[in-house]
């Protein structure tokens, strides 16, 4: 502030000295003028010059009447500035304040105001529209849900059978198996046998043959009709005829058991058939099954993802909501984000306005003391010496206005030094505080959460206009189920007791959590706070002391005081306090 006063002052010593080399230079080229007219007078000159002072005068007191119009405008936007703290500190509702912002208007003549009902409006519309989505997608989610819910239960339903079914499944496949490899056993055995019987067979048609073809040869006797083979003439033809007999017996036999043999494989083998078709029927059966399980499953997979989408949707439309209630609630700072800066913006202005004014004020009195130093110089001077001493007084006032203008420049390079670091300041500041009003926020919601609250709070930190200036306004916001639920007057004193409550133990663990160790505040003591509080409310609240780990004093009118592991009773009687039993 000291360096923008000395800048101030700075700016109308140059503007004077530049008025006063302007107004040297132009009675220079007045005089040079005049020695050419040489039927001009002094008197005509002076005359000429006294003008110059009465416009110069008049210039003087337009530029005041300019500055006090400013001035008064400039008041104005002070008074409205401060009105407007009011208007946002205050519970009038949104459409009231713009109504007053409106007002307010002409006051910010360049200023271009955004169109917050257009806006509101079409936000509202697109959260009704969000709303009756959320609407529709709820009933399409309880839709699937239940879907799912009967889908589930059938395929447990299922389940069970397809266990039972499973069990006789074991029971009769295994029975099948069993009774499968007997009949392997039993084909194998018959096998052996009727291989075993066709080679005794096969022996037998041997030793047939071998007799037959011994018997074709025999010869008989005419005489005494024996029979008899020239080859071996030893050979007993009727012992061979017996023994021929005997072998085509056996070769009948064998027949008949390789016969019998193949009747009871044909028939173990049918048994078999029938025993591999029931197997096969009891696969397409447990086939069957296991499809039916899995489209169980399925069903139950395909319900389970369409109510996985409708739950995202769900969750996105939400957010949707959330995100356009947050932007409804965050446009009443806006607006007055807004407005603030038309004041500050106007502000600048008209103190830009008024800064220049008085300059010109300035530069018009140097001219006049120097239009009033010529007339001087005239009546005292002859025309030659007159345009000397004005020349040498312009040397004067050059270099003194350089002067100036170094001493102006050398103010402006240190403010605008200045005006970077707090600029830079201002920033980590608003950094500090936005983080710290970050975390209050959230450990008053933990606090809230803990103490069986469905109030929430959000606070709005500092905000940087479009004027480069920072608002170090903190909006608080109260919501239920993410709603603006209004003012704080507006709740019930229970609701009220339980804000209060979660903002002093968040504010005395912000404070801690900054401390060194070991000097922290470990003394809470809260004095009638929670009289409007119920006691299924109290309860909540002395468990979320209790866990602090700290010591809480509780001062109350009423029995509150049962959660704690120790009371203190004050009885008051006949004026005078007492510790009570």
């Amino acid at each position: 502030m000291p360096l923008s006063e000395k800048k101030q002052q700075a700016a109308l010593e140059l503007a004077g000295l530049d008025g006063r080399v302007e107004m040297l230079q132009e009675q220079i080229r007045k005089e040079e003028e005049t020695g050419a007219e040489r039927g001009r007078t002094r008197a005509e000159r002076i005359a000429s010059l006294e003008a110059a002072i009465a416009a110069k005068r008049e210039q003087i007191r337009i530029g005041h009447e300019t500055v006090a119009g400013y001035e008064t405008r400039l008041v104005a936007v002070q008074q409205a500035d401060e009105a407007l703290q009011l208007l946002e500190s205050g519970d009038t509702a949104l459409d009231e304040c713009l109504e007053k912002i409106r007002e307010m208007m002409p006051l910010f003549p360049d200023a271009r105001q955004t169109d917050w009902n257009g806006i509101i409006t079409g936000t509202k519309e697109k959260l009704q529209t969000a709303v009756s989505g959320l609407s529709d997608c709820d009933t399409s989610l309880k839709q699937a849900e239940r879907e799912l819910e009967e889908k589930t239960e059938n395929w447990e339903q299922f389940k069970n059978k397809y266990a039972a079914f499973c069990e006789e499944y074991n029971e009769q496949s295994g029975k099948a198996a069993d009774k499968l490899r007997e009949t392997d056993v039993r084909l194998r055995n018959l096998a052996g046998c009727i291989e075993e019987l066709r080679h005794k067979r096969r022996i037998v048609s041997a030793g047939i043959d071998e007799l037959s073809n011994k018997l074709a040869g025999s010869v008989t006797c005419p005489a005494c009709r024996h029979n008899f083979l020239i080859a071996e003439p030893q050979f007993d033809i009727e012992a061979g005829m017996r023994e021929l007999k005997l072998r085509q017996r056996q070769l009948t036999e064998i027949n008949g058991r390789i016969e019998d043999k193949q009747e009871e494989t044909g028939s173990v083998e049918l048994q078999q058939s029938r025993l591999n078709h029931g197997r096969r029927t009891l696969e397409a059966r447990r086939t069957e099954w296991e499809q039916q399980l899995a489209g169980h499953e399925r069903a139950v997979r395909n319900t389970t993802r369409s109510v996985e989408e409708t739950e995202n949707r769900h969750r996105r439309i939400a957010a949707g909501i959330t995100a356009l209630q947050n932007e409804i609630e965050s446009i009443r700072r806006k607006v007055f984000d807004e407005t603030f800066g038309f004041v500050d913006e106007r502000n600048a202005s008209l103190s830009r306005s008024i800064r220049m004014e008085k300059e010109d004020i300035q530069a018009a009195a140097c001219a006049i003391d120097t239009l009033q130093g010529t007339i001087r110089e005239l009546n005292e001077a002859v025309p030659s010496d007159l345009i000397s001493t004005l020349r040498s007084t312009l040397r004067e006032v050059r270099e003194k206005s350089r002067e100036a203008a170094g001493r102006k420049t050398a103010v402006d390079a240190e403010l605008r030094t200045l005006e970077m670091q707090r600029e830079r300041f201002i920033q980590f500041k608003t950094y500090l505080a936005n983080t710290k009003i970050e975390a209050l926020s959230r450990i008053t919601n933990e606090f809230l959460q803990n103490i069986g609250s469905d109030i929430r709070i959000r606070f709005d930190g500092y905000t940087v206009l479009k004027s480069g200036k920072v608002r170090e306004k903190i909006s608080i916001s109260l919501l239920r189920d993410g709603m603006d639920c209004g003012s704080f007057g507006k709740f019930s004193a229970g609701e009220a007791a339980r804000v209060n409550l979660a903002t002093i133990l968040a504010m005395q663990k912000l404070v801690n959590s900054n401390c060194d160790d070991g000097k922290g505040l470990d003394l809470l003591v809260l004095d009638e706070i929670l009289e409007a509080v119920d006691e299924a409310g109290l309860a909540s609240m002395f468990e979320a002391l209790n866990s602090l780990g700290g010591t809480v004093l509780v001062v109350s009118h009423g029995n509150v005081a049962e959660g704690y592991p120790h009371k203190l009773v004050i009885v008051k009687e006949n004026c005078e306090s007492r510790i009570g039993e």
